[in-house]
């Protein structure tokens, strides 16, 4: 699956939100190659829609009417003109039978195939109205979701990575958590499907600056031989194992339902989808360490998450190195920037990195970090 997988950042900052846009839209090669914008700046509810339809304009005539998949979400960088993309494109090494763009409702997708392989990929879902609750947003996107996998015929088991962007996430509202309320819904999603021992997504349950939620998904279904492993990491216990105390509601709540990481492997490579990982040990967060600390203790998570040990143990053999091309790093406070920066770089110097803020899913944690990595 490497070579079906290649991912770039871009970054740029211009006068006007759409002079950005453009700015980044001419850096961009191989056009006919990418297949998923995903969009990364500082916004506010009220220009939110207009600035979502200037770009999604833009992206259609700079891709001359083909458009890929585009994802708008506000997670601000460095400045607030700054904005960056994340550039997803398929191999030319890959021979597909087809790369087909779809829409259903007001959701686009899309599918590609190559060998007995078929895989299919959703833009960020949105709900109607981020007036609604947490729960009644997070139901309504699920079944957006549902139905596209239906005429898929894709199973829910079958999603491999997911993305959960989840406006004022550590905000409480009618007593719950809006974190919690979106686990619940997730798990009442997730109940309609048999997940035997294929194991949740991988996954990342990360704030937006503004209220909302949003989806976006990959999903992977194939008739011949393809590994698809759930990976584990011994230092932390697995969400979805989480105790009770660990739920922020007013009665029993649902665990986080996700992976520390996600195996898949096909006649082409392999490739690992690393979940949001933070400075959690067994389930507990290592709130009394600082920002350094903290960062160095979420990158001994994930070096350890892809060490060949680890995945030896998962039953993925014949893995020596994995080879990690490129990472989101959120961070609470952009102030803390550039010393999170200089700790990622000391470790991971060569690899792109995407710097965003965010908040954390627990109050206390101050970064947290997901990835990509593959293996030919």
């Amino acid at each position: 699956m490497k070579n079906t997988t290649q991912l770039s950042y871009l970054h740029s900052n211009s006068k006007t939100f759409k002079e950005t846009i453009h700015a980044l839209l001419v850096k961009m090669t191989d056009k006919q190659r990418i297949v998923s914008l995903s969009f990364f700046g500082a916004s506010t509810e009220a220009d939110y829609e207009e600035q979502f339809t200037v770009l999604k304009t833009e992206v259609l005539h700079a891709f001359d009417g083909k458009m890929p998949l585009v994802t708008y979400i506000i997670q601000p960088l460095g400045s607030p003109e700054e904005m960056a993309v994340e550039v997803f494109r398929l191999s030319s090494g890959t021979a597909y039978k087809s790369v087909e763009y779809k829409t259903k409702g007001d959701v686009r997708y899309v599918v590609f195939e190559w060998m007995e392989h078929k895989a299919l990929m959703i833009e960020g879902v949105r709900a109607k109205s981020t007036l609604d609750s947490v729960a009644e947003q997070s139901d309504e996107i699920f079944q957006k979701i549902d139905a596209i996998l239906y005429d898929e015929q894709i199973g829910i088991h079958e999603i491999v990575r997911q993305w959960n962007y989840i406006g004022k996430i550590t905000d409480y509202k009618n007593g719950i958590q809006n974190y919690q309320a979106f686990n619940n819904a997730r798990a009442r999603f997730y109940s309609k499907a048999d997940w035997g021992n294929c194991g949740y997504p991988a996954a990342t349950g990360i704030g937006m600056a503004v209220d909302g939620i949003l989806v976006s998904l990959i999903a992977v279904s194939s008739k011949a031989d393809i590994q698809i492993t759930p990976i584990d990491n011994p230092l932390q216990i697995a969400a979805h194992h989480y105790s009770q105390s660990m739920l922020l509601g007013p009665k029993r709540n649902e665990t986080p339902k996700f992976e520390r990481a996600k195996w898949v492997r096909d006649g082409f490579g392999g490739v690992c989808f690393i979940s949001g990982t933070a400075a959690i040990r067994g389930e507990q967060s290592m709130h009394d360490l600082d920002v350094v600390l903290q960062t160095r203790q979420t990158i001994e998570n994930i070096q350890y998450l892809v060490s060949s040990e680890n995945l030896k143990r998962h039953g993925v053999i014949n893995v020596v190195d994995l080879n990690l091309i490129a990472l989101r790093v959120y961070i609470k406070n952009l102030d803390f920037l550039n010393t999170v920066k200089a700790e990622v770089e000391k470790v991971w110097p060569s690899i792109p990195v995407l710097y965003i803020q965010a908040d954390i899913c627990r109050t206390e944690l101050l970064v947290e970090i997901e990835g990509l990595a593959t293996q030919d």
